[in-house]
């Protein structure tokens, strides 16, 4: 059976290019949670640099990519059922509940990361319309480490059910296997340090304190990938 897609030529069944999107994006954005938590609850880590970059790295891939899963779906209304049926054995059905508790949490999360950066005084439209984001004068601080805790925790969640819903598939023999899951966050931590490093050039701002820090998230994601390869 062939799946006919308007924007792909039609070829055997597949992860097609929306799973694919969703795969890389949905890695950016846990990855960038895990990075930004991290430089939150541990001691002497916290650089405003880096968690702006986090927060908006947050904020574009984990809006973007239930988007790209729902177009895999091809008709958007068949997640409905992954919550009127009771599937305790379908990782689906599981990342049907994770994923709309990430997307809560992580957003959340990087709207706290992403504050401090908000103007406080309106000179022209947009510095009003960053006013208007920050919701009144109260500080962040005190939601942000409890916050970090539980965005880290799903982001884990869902690093397990994206790593675990492909492992599931015995048609694909080198899919099948246990290295899988680890083999796909430790991808997505290489992805995500590495936007994070382009992001920093990107944006107006660069630190090279923050290039420093990034790049040693970098190599050790690179290490464990070729080291769970190996495995693989």
């Amino acid at each position: 059976m062939d799946i006919k897609e308007l924007l792909t030529p039609d070829f055997a069944i597949t992860w097609l290019p929306w799973a694919v999107q969703y795969f890389f994006l949905i890695g950016l954005a846990y990855t960038s949670v895990w990075i930004a938590a991290i430089a939150v609850l541990w001691p002497g880590q916290r650089q405003q640099r880096l968690l702006t970059l986090c927060g908006s790295l947050i904020f574009s891939a984990a809006i973007v990519a239930p988007v790209a899963l729902l177009a895999d779906l091809h008709q958007p209304l068949r997640a409905w059922h992954f919550y009127m049926q009771l599937r305790p054995d379908s990782w689906m059905w599981f990342g049907a509940w994770l994923l709309p508790v990430f997307m809560g949490s992580g957003l959340l999360f990087g709207y706290l990361l992403l504050r401090p950066s908000l103007p406080t005084t309106a000179t022209d439209r947009w510095s009003q319309l960053g006013c208007w984001l920050r919701f009144g004068r109260w500080s962040e601080k005190p939601l942000l480490k409890p916050v970090a805790v539980l965005a880290f925790l799903s982001a884990c969640s869902i690093a397990l059910y994206t790593g675990m819903e492909t492992m599931a598939v015995q048609a694909r023999p080198l899919w099948h296997s246990h290295w899988l899951p680890p083999l796909f966050a430790a991808s997505a931590l290489l992805a995500g340090s590495g936007m994070l490093v382009w992001l920093n050039f990107l944006f107006k701002g660069h630190n090279t304190n923050t290039d420093r820090y990034l790049l040693l998230w970098l190599r050790a994601a690179f290490t464990l990938f070729g080291l769970l390869l190996i495995g693989w």
